[in-house]
């Protein structure tokens, strides 16, 4: 085990949203420009996960948790997609459990869920989380589900998906 404390000062920031927010700042740039990638142990974003995952956030307040599972959920969403990438479509999976695991509770981010679903093949239950869940929930990600539900039904199941990205 480490203490949150140590975790902060390695990288020198004062609290557990300065991480979660430096983290952000890493985990974006390294998305954008298609470098994220969760096998790579030297990655930033993959040292911040892995140090975090040796913290007992039972023993933090609830403030520090909250920013601590966020990191831990963000890393693990990315990798769902940084796995497709790649034609990893079962360690896609795996990691889409344990996003879900670090989402828990109220997150107004769906798209994990909706990546679950898609990579499980299960197109209707995309469309009908579409449908059942409010707008203000859902928001801007709206978009961003249907994207990706339409991708996914136009290659007929994930494994297509999978084949043609990585052709």
């Amino acid at each position: 085990m480490i203490a949150l404390q140590d975790v902060l000062k390695i990288f020198n920031v004062a609290d557990a949203k300065a991480l979660h927010d430096k983290y952000c700042e890493f985990d974006r740039a390294a998305f954008r420009n298609g470098k994220w990638n969760p096998e790579n142990q030297s990655f930033i974003c993959t040292k911040i996960k892995n140090l975090l995952l040796e913290v007992n956030v039972e023993e933090l307040t609830d403030k520090d948790k909250g920013w601590i599972l966020e990191i831990l959920w963000f890393w693990h969403h990315h990798a769902i997609s940084a796995s497709l990438w790649r034609g990893l479509l079962q360690q896609a999976r795996d990691y889409s459990f344990t996003a879900l695991a670090f989402q828990a509770g109220k997150h107004d981010n769906q798209v994990t869920l909706a990546l679950h679903l898609l990579i499980h093949n299960r197109f209707q239950d995309v469309a009908f989380l579409l449908e059942q869940v409010p707008e203000c929930t859902i928001g801007d990600k709206r978009k961003s589900i249907m994207e990706l539900l339409a991708e996914f039904q136009n290659a007929g199941s994930a494994e297509a998906l999978v084949k043609e990205i990585t052709k």
